[in-house]
């Protein structure tokens, strides 16, 4: 019968949460995701869809990368989703599945 040991240093897996390295990396990967829902994203003025970014944040001890535009183009939400008024025309869901698939 086989023995695996398995040592779990947090100090070092700490360290590597807290370096820019997942972080970068995190980054790198959204970055397509985000190009993506530019070009889909409806446009009147382009401000909205230029407004969609990528932020790292830190949750729970995980780092996890955001989609998303910023708050000043909060109605970015009522294409991607739809309202009673407006069927959803999604950009940003379609810019993440194709990234995954």
């Amino acid at each position: 019968m086989a023995r695996v040991d398995v040592d779990i240093h947090q100090e070092a897996i700490d360290r590597l949460l807290g370096s820019g390295s997942v972080e970068d990396m995190l980054r790198d990967a959204s970055h397509p995701v985000v190009i993506d829902a530019r070009m889909r994203a409806p446009k009147a003025t382009g401000q909205g869809a230029r407004s969609i970014h990528s932020e790292m944040v830190l949750l729970r001890g995980e780092w996890e990368s955001l989609v998303s535009w910023d708050q000043e183009h909060y109605y970015m939400y009522f294409s991607e989703e739809g309202t009673r008024y407006l069927p959803p025309r999604p950009f940003l869901v379609p810019a993440l599945r194709a990234a995954t698939s």
